[in-house]
């Protein structure tokens, strides 16, 4: 019974182990988002450390002896798929500390976007570091940048407010998010009809 639900846990958590003649594989797969991944190496009967080697994508590392592992992953392209193949005695188990963070991050979307008056809102959620968001207004027949706002970055809610220039009549607007890999997401098209009075010139 105990074995089958070590199966259970290693299969939700992403994670495989294999059993070898004198050593166990530890396997880790996930995406790459720009953070290293950290282990537990416990010491085995001969108190030595429990990894003896480790494999990233294919390219095999030497464990340093010692009881906590920083897997470096910074050669790595952000987004990258990353295959992490852990040797170790099998007498003893390393633990994964932060599985998350090669989980694929949340696909970037608007959650929310209004105006109100000359106050164009918006929600941003699954934003990347450095991302810009291009608000455009659709002006003689052709969309035009009319602000650029520089994304929080953060990969929960983003809220977000700017005041836009509204002409009389029917005014529409969109906003463009690029990320830091040069993607483009674009909102829902969104019209206000203002009644404010055009303004005039007289010599």
């Amino acid at each position: 019974m105990k074995n089958i639900v070590k199966l259970i846990i290693a299969f939700i958590c992403g994670l495989t182990i294999v059993n070898l003649a004198n050593a166990a594989e530890f396997v880790i797969k996930g995406t790459y988002n720009g953070k290293n991944l950290y282990l537990y190496n416990p010491h085995n009967d001969d108190q030595d450390f429990c990894i003896s080697e480790f494999y990233v994508n294919g390219v095999r590392f030497t464990a340093p002896k010692s009881s906590a592992l920083d897997v470096d992953l910074s050669h790595l392209l952000t987004e990258t798929n990353v295959t992490i193949k852990i040797i170790h005695t099998e007498v003893c188990e390393p633990k994964l500390m932060n599985p998350n963070v090669l989980r694929r991050n949340q696909e970037f979307h608007f959650s929310a976007l209004e105006i109100a008056k000359s106050q164009l809102s918006w929600i941003g959620k699954g934003e990347q570091k450095h991302g810009v968001y291009f608000i455009e207004a659709f002006k003689h027949d052709s969309w035009a940048t009319v602000k650029v706002v520089n994304a929080q970055g953060h990969t929960s809610s983003n809220p977000y407010a700017e005041e836009v220039a509204l002409h009389s009549g029917v005014n529409k607007f969109r906003i463009r998010y690029v990320n830091n890999h040069g993607k483009m997401f674009f909102s829902k098209e969104i019209v206000y009809f203002s009644d404010k009075e055009s303004v005039s010139f007289f010599p």
